[in-house]
């Protein structure tokens, strides 16, 4: 599969020529979220039949002691507080809710999912 495997590998240089032409011009946290998870922007990938589709953005704020994840692309970020949950603090999420785009079932949501089927 050394083929299939280079298409990727060029893939992901692309993405990351993307990252690096930003480095450095990105004005806050959140600049940086919206470069790796707009759909747009080109770092976002779909390629999920190649299985290397962007599933899942995070950022996370130290300094804040936040973390942001989101579930496929042009989402705006779910937003965890680890200062309140260090503090005791529940976490008040139960899920958290995106859209991918593709056909490709999660086995662990999708009943009769089965990616080792002849």
């Amino acid at each position: 599969m050394k083929n299939e495997n280079r298409n990727h590998l060029i893939d992901s240089k692309r993405r990351l020529e993307i990252i690096q032409d930003h480095e450095g011009k990105l004005a806050s946290a959140y600049d940086a979220y919206r470069l790796f998870n707009d759909t747009n922007q080109g770092v976002f990938s779909d390629l999920y039949s190649s299985w290397a589709g962007t599933i899942h953005t995070s950022a996370y704020l130290p300094k804040e002691m936040k973390a942001w994840i989101a579930l496929g692309g042009n989402q705006e970020p779910t937003s965890i507080d680890f200062a309140k949950w260090l503090e005791g603090e529940d976490v008040d999420l139960e899920r958290i809710k995106g859209v991918i785009d593709t056909d490709i079932p999660f086995v662990h949501m999708d009943e009769g999912a089965n990616w080792f089927r002849n």
